[in-house]
């Protein structure tokens, strides 16, 4: 039987991990991952946890 697919926020992911996560990523998110995320921004620490909850495979999705 397959496994469900579990749908939450960063808020709700943060501090947890799964073997597999899917993040769904608008333009802004592609433009500050090519800058490089900043320490001091909040909405880069929020992707960077979005990023980070896999423990072997992260796929990005891109928003429409």
């Amino acid at each position: 039987m397959p496994s469900p697919v579990l749908a939450m926020t960063v808020h709700q992911a943060k501090g947890r991990e799964w073997q597999r996560v899917g993040v769904l990523l608008q333009d802004s998110h592609l433009v500050a991952l090519e800058r490089g995320l900043r320490l001091t921004n909040a909405t880069d620490r929020l992707l960077y946890v979005a990023l980070t909850r896999a423990r072997s495979e992260t796929t990005l999705l891109r928003a429409g």
